[in-house]
């Protein structure tokens, strides 16, 4: 295995494990005294919002895990200042800024199948229905001396794999309760996906007249 998939894997494992091991005796879960992992931290939050997208974010580090031994990874710097990447299915990995993301090519009707929660996001059954590029990101955290992959909560579909065909998804829709989280997501994820170095030139120009008539709407004042 591909050290950087080593690397990866260990993380998603960490990400995944329970918090308890059974005990061989009794049978019974025993806490861990580990630190807990990252789906661990979200089903202990008091938030119903968070803990329905446990399964999508198990979805996604579980794809991660998978193609991390069926697809190429590249090490590359992914930042918003470069040029936009092709849409070649891979792992891309930035070891620097501590990126990762995983393009993969699916066939028509098949994007249900290999991320059905995330597909589950795309209100249009048409569009989801169709061939494309899934692309998921990913970003390392340390806390404590503990470092955690952690999907993003945005994601990106582009239909027939065409850099100008870009379906932002809101895959992780608890953060629409975040309290630092403000404004339009579809422009907040196109921003996001710049530092993924996502094709989002013709999306960002599709947005702009909405965003324009927002502005002018809200400018209007309010009738007595």
């Amino acid at each position: 295995m591909h050290p950087i998939a080593e690397t990866l894997s260990s993380l998603i494992d960490h990400a995944l494990k329970p918090g308890f091991t059974i005990d061989p005796i009794s049978k019974r879960p025993v806490s861990s005294p580990e630190q807990p992992g990252f789906l661990q931290v979200m089903g202990q939050k008091d938030s119903r919002a968070v803990q329905t997208d446990i399964p999508t974010v198990c979805e996604m580090l579980t794809l991660l895990q998978h193609y991390l031994v069926h697809l190429p990874i590249t090490e590359m710097t992914l930042g918003e200042d470069l040029p936009e990447i092709a849409l070649k299915p891979g792992v891309l990995v930035d070891d620097a800024h501590k990126r990762v993301l995983l393009l993969v090519a699916c066939e028509a009707d098949t994007l249900p199948y290999v991320a059905h929660y995330v597909a589950d996001r795309i209100p249009s059954g048409e569009l989801k229905a169709r061939a494309g590029t899934l692309a998921l990101s990913f970003v390392i955290e340390t806390h404590g001396q503990t470092q955690h992959l952690i999907p993003e909560w945005h994601a990106a579909w582009y239909v027939a794999n065409d850099p100008d065909h870009c379906i932002p998804v809101l895959a992780l829709q608890s953060v629409l309760q975040d309290e630092h989280f403000s404004g339009d997501w579809v422009d907040l994820a196109l921003q996001r996906m710049g530092v993924f170095r996502l094709p989002r030139a013709k999306a960002i120009e599709a947005l702009r007249p909405r965003n324009k008539a927002d502005a002018v709407h809200d400018s209007k004042p309010l009738s007595d």
